[in-house]
């Protein structure tokens, strides 16, 4: 059977934990825009409710309400601090790719 994109992509959203991978994906694109656009630390934080406090964390929280608004706060601030963990410390980012990979090396997807 030749491989379709379509083949391929429901094949990979059926293992693992998709809503979760795709919430981290998101989270690395904002992490991105936001050190490498704005040019601003990534710094987060939220309330004990999750409530986000900080420029960063109400950044997340407003990308993923934008594209996903039934993931809920507790889901945002898991993902943004999991990207925060496994990111490159740096306030400009101008490889991306060499983050991206730093990233899955951190996050044990790549050896």
């Amino acid at each position: 059977m030749e491989a379709t994109i379509e083949h391929t992509r429901d094949k990979v959203a059926v293992s693992g934990r998709p809503a979760e991978e795709q919430l981290a994906g998101l989270m690395i694109a904002a992490y991105l825009l936001w050190v490498t656009v704005a040019r601003k630390e990534f710094s987060l934080d939220w309330t004990q409710q999750n409530d986000p406090v900080s420029d960063a964390a109400i950044w997340c929280t407003r990308v993923v309400k934008q594209i996903a608004p039934e993931v809920p706060p507790s889901k945002i601030r898991t993902a943004a601090l999991k990207v925060q963990k496994r990111s490159i410390k740096s306030k400009n980012l101008f490889n991306p790719l060499e983050y991206l990979i730093t990233y899955f090396e951190r996050s044990g997807l790549l050896k």
